[in-house]
């Protein structure tokens, strides 16, 4: 950019970007992009980019963002779509799997068997709560369960977590 008064041009720092030129100014990164800085060669100054770059399958970018992983979808949850300005986007995981970690793409995996994965999940063999836990007794889970089984009539399960009839 060049602003008023100046003997020379100034790059935009990191968050921003200036794609046209003779610009006085720079323009905040966009929701759902990010502006990453980098080093100039010889002099170690950093400066933002001319293009900004679309947000990262598991993350989210809110505007005047540097980096695209710097905002990952939580524990519990994962995006397959690029360019997500906010939070929201994240999808919870789906019931029978987990997402074990921040920034995910996709589920980690399907969830344990004698163990119930409802939305959300972070665990293939969650703790009880609002996300799954142990199946009960009187019912089974086989692996990737999305509910309780009852046991057939003739067959029993006197333990929580049973995962065959």
């Amino acid at each position: 950019m060049c602003p008023p008064g100046a003997d020379r041009q100034v790059s935009c720092p990191p968050g921003t970007y200036q794609g046209s030129p003779g610009q006085a100014e720079c323009v905040e990164c966009p929701a759902g992009f990010y502006c990453p800085g980098s080093v100039e060669a010889g002099t170690g100054h950093v400066s933002g980019t001319r293009t900004p770059v679309l947000c990262p399958e598991g993350h989210y970018c809110p505007a005047g963002v540097q980096s695209g992983v710097a905002f990952p979808c939580p524990a519990g949850a994962f995006s397959r779509q690029m360019g997500l300005p906010n939070k929201s986007g994240c999808e919870l995981c789906p019931p029978g799997r987990y997402c074990g970690s921040s920034g995910l793409a996709a589920p980690t995996g399907v969830c344990s068997p004698g163990y119930l994965c409802v939305s959300g999940s972070v665990s293939a063999q969650p703790e009880e709560g609002p996300t799954g836990g142990r199946c009960s007794a009187g019912s089974y889970c086989p692996q990737g369960a999305t509910y309780m089984v009852p046991c057939p009539a003739g067959t029993f399960s006197s333990i929580d977590g049973d995962m065959s009839h």
